[in-house]
């Protein structure tokens, strides 16, 4: 009696251990497939917001600022170009970049405006050709990846392009920082 005890404990034993493997085996498979969901997610986001700023760049660049309101095209390209920067909070330098753009865009809205003011046949030609370059260089980190020290060049041509508009045209820059607004501190 005490044998086949024995052997009903040991098999109890050798049962409650298998349904404990197989538990674990399931929970980590579990756990596998809903990692792989995640990453699918935050992909299916990345490419969407990359797709929605290359979208609205090439909206602003064929913008006829004379027959539309700019304004609705500019806060939607913005708000595009700050989807992108959220979706990839790892790339530090790609905010200060597209906001950078951003600016350099609204000064070749600008330009259009007044160049299309003067001669109505005329076309949007500094918008078109802010986005096409815009659109080619993010077409470029969205198939090749993050380039930091690409990126810090193209934010210092961007400055560079845009003291260089507003020197042409006898414009004033426009101002870099707002009197009581700081910027937030995200180390936390």
């Amino acid at each position: 009696m005490d044998l086949a005890a024995l052997v009903l404990a040991g098999l109890s034993l050798v049962v409650s251990v298998l349904a404990l493997l197989s538990s674990r085996s399931k929970d980590e498979e579990a756990n596998r497939i809903a990692r792989e969901a995640l990453a699918e997610a935050r992909s299916v986001k990345t490419a969407e917001a990359w797709a929605a700023a290359i979208r609205s760049t090439n909206h602003r660049m064929t913008l006829n600022p004379t027959a539309e309101d700019a304004g609705p095209i500019l806060r939607d390209s913005r708000a595009d170009l700050m989807a992108l920067v959220d979706a990839l909070p790892e790339w530090e330098a790609l905010g200060d970049w597209l906001a950078n753009e951003h600016v350099l865009g609204a000064a070749a809205a600008r330009a259009d405006l007044e160049d299309m003011s003067r001669d109505r046949d005329a076309l949007p030609d500094v918008s078109a050709r802010w986005g096409a370059a815009l659109t080619q260089n993010l077409r470029r980190f969205r198939a090749t990846g993050y380039d930091e020290q690409t990126m810090r060049r193209l934010t210092a041509n961007t400055r560079e392009q845009l003291e260089r508009l507003h020197t042409s045209r006898a414009w004033e820059l426009p101002a870099e920082t707002m009197d009581g607004i700081e910027p937030l501190d995200e180390s936390s």
